[in-house]
């Protein structure tokens, strides 16, 4: 009877029978809808509160839209602070760390041990002082060096190389040769530079250095200058 009435009252006042009733259901389940949540995917029956859509994978990733601000959260493993949403070549998303001149999401600053030589020879040796770094992103980085010691004898120039290893290859990536002006033995020099290298997660990286010529003076790294020697990775991209 109340059903009736009610019918009576949103048909104009006439009562429409089947018609009017499936209008008025109609309605109310858009009301209805206008409010609802929505879970798509892994654990139907589980939303959280302030979400109107949630799509979860079986692995537990989500990807969540907000009740009341319309914000879209795509939880995925990669995301976190200051990242920025990519793409790979198949429109594939991932969360990744922001390049270009910030430099973020990988920062490392190392210096030697011990003191060490870069001693001349032929051939020449390799000599590798800083301790090795494990890439977590694959990008670009860039590796600033910063180099002070003493000459054993008199010589101008010296002559020295700086490299990227990789994953313990001696072969170098990214070379640079140095110079530096020594007037006697014992002299001081001090250089600094930089080397652009590419590198895939899980690979080793370390510096390396390596006179530049056979009868150069052997250059020494003391231990009253370790400090002033150092080389820190950037991830430029």
């Amino acid at each position: 009877l109340h059903m009736e009435k009610l019918i009576y009252k949103y048909a104009g006042g006439a009562k429409r029978g089947p018609a009017a009733f499936g209008l008025l259901l109609a309605l109310m389940l858009l009301g209805s809808a206008a409010n609802a949540q929505v879970k798509i995917g892994a654990n139907a029956k589980t939303i959280g509160s302030s979400s109107n859509l949630e799509v979860e994978a079986a692995n537990g990733k989500k990807t969540i839209v907000d009740k009341a601000t319309g914000q879209v959260t795509i939880q995925d493993g990669t995301e976190g602070a200051g990242k920025v949403l990519t793409s790979d070549a198949n429109g594939g998303s991932s969360w990744k760390s922001q390049g270009g001149q910030t430099g973020t999401g990988f920062d490392s600053y190392l210096t030697p041990s011990a003191a060490f030589n870069i001693n001349y020879g032929t051939p020449s040796v390799n000599v590798f002082p800083f301790p090795d770094v494990t890439i977590s992103e694959a990008g670009t980085y860039m590796a600033i060096v910063r180099t002070f010691g003493t000459a054993s004898v008199s010589a101008a120039p010296l002559a020295f190389y700086s490299f990227i290893r990789k994953n313990g290859s001696t072969t170098g990536q990214d070379t640079f040769e140095w110079y530096a002006i020594s007037g006697a033995a014992g002299a001081n020099f001090g250089v600094a530079g930089t080397l652009v290298f590419t590198a895939n997660v899980g690979d080793v990286v370390t510096v390396g250095f390596v006179n530049g010529y056979s009868t150069n003076p052997n250059l020494t790294i003391s231990t009253t200058f370790l400090p002033r020697n150092n080389v820190r990775f950037i991830k430029i991209r």
